[in-house]
């Protein structure tokens, strides 16, 4: 039996173990504070009332909702579990009133698994660790905007392509030392 539900406190070391090896990042103690916010969602894909996959996700304000990991387990994964992950989690996000779904992708097939899943390019984000990108052009890629993350400055480009972009060259160009797309997603429209 297949089923999915939010996820219970009772299972949250069965989640951190998911978490860990699927979408390394995040810390238990990261993933516990996240867990035990009220403006958190956890859901969990069940088989036979086996915890095999998880998305979650945290408010960034009252129009946008973050999704901040996705993972189906093996061997479970490629038969269309994380695609029906996501649309309860984002039914539950809807029905608490949020616009939009945003996401900071990881590369390749999850990159894929956004497009196929209804989410749209928004932007490729760079993290710089020093000013260097202060002296560059952006003639071909403008920043958006300049936002702070940790120690990194984090250059956001907007109006890109995902098919003609190569976000490798464009984040070389900038001297940055990571980079990633952001996908969105209207989850309510307006009338």
């Amino acid at each position: 039996m297949e089923e999915i539900n939010e996820i219970k406190k009772a299972e949250f070391g069965t989640l951190n173990n998911i978490v860990q090896e699927y979408l390394p990042g995040t810390t238990e103690n990261e993933l516990y504070k996240m867990f035990t916010n009220e403006n958190s969602v956890f859901i969990g894909y069940y088989m036979e009332n086996k915890l095999v996959g998880v998305c979650f996700g945290e408010t960034y304000n009252k129009d946008y909702f973050g999704i901040m990991g996705i993972a189906i387990i093996h061997p479970y994964i490629k038969q269309g579990r994380g695609s029906k992950l996501l649309n309860y989690f984002e039914n539950i996000v809807k029905s608490k009133g949020h616009k939009n779904l945003s996401v900071g992708s990881a590369d390749g097939y999850v990159e894929h698994f956004y497009l196929k899943n209804g989410f749209v390019l928004s932007s490729l984000k760079i993290l710089t660790e020093n000013d260097t990108w202060t002296k560059k052009e952006n003639k071909l890629y403008p920043i958006s905007k300049i936002e702070k993350q940790d120690i990194y400055t984090k250059l956001v480009i907007e109006n890109i392509c995902y098919e003609t972009t190569d976000k490798d060259e464009v984040c070389k160009y900038y001297g940055g030392c990571d980079r990633f797309y952001v996908f969105e997603k209207k989850i309510i429209v307006e009338e």
